[in-house]
Order: C-alpha cells, then sequence, then structure tokens
C-alpha cells in the first residue's frame, strides 16, 4: 500500500489513510484524508485490456454525476 499512497501523492496531491476494499480484479482502497473527504482507488492490473478501462472509467464518470 505504500507505493499507492506515494502515488497518491506525487500526482493527485492527496494524502491520508488508506484501507483495503475488496475487488475481484482490481485492488481497491478507501482514501481517507485528514480533512475529512473519502476517495475509492481503483488499481488495475498492466494486463487489463483498454477497452475495460475505458467502460469503468465511464462507468465512475456517470456515477459521479448523480453524486
Amino acid at each position: 500500500m505504500p507505493d499507492v499512497l506515494e502515488g497518491l501523492r506525487q500526482h493527485y496531491g492527496l494524502d491520508g489513510s488508506l484501507r483495503p476494499l475488496p475487488g475481484d480484479r482490481d485492488r481497491n482502497f478507501l482514501l481517507a484524508t485528514e480533512e475529512g473527504a473519502r476517495y475509492v482507488v481503483k488499481v488495475s492490473s498492466p494486463d487489463e485490456s483498454d477497452e475495460i478501462l475505458e467502460i469503468e472509467a465511464d462507468l465512475m464518470e456517470h456515477l459521479d454525476d448523480y453524486t
């Protein structure tokens, strides 16, 4: 998990505590920041197809529109 947290710091300026979440193929985490924000973090396998990654990204954008 330290590698995931370091990536979140470097690329998104996010820091906090990570808790593993269940997942079928991806590594999933709940990030809780000190400010009280919470994010679901997905780390996909490098072997995952671009088509599947695009479908997942589209679904997450759709869900974000309704929250």
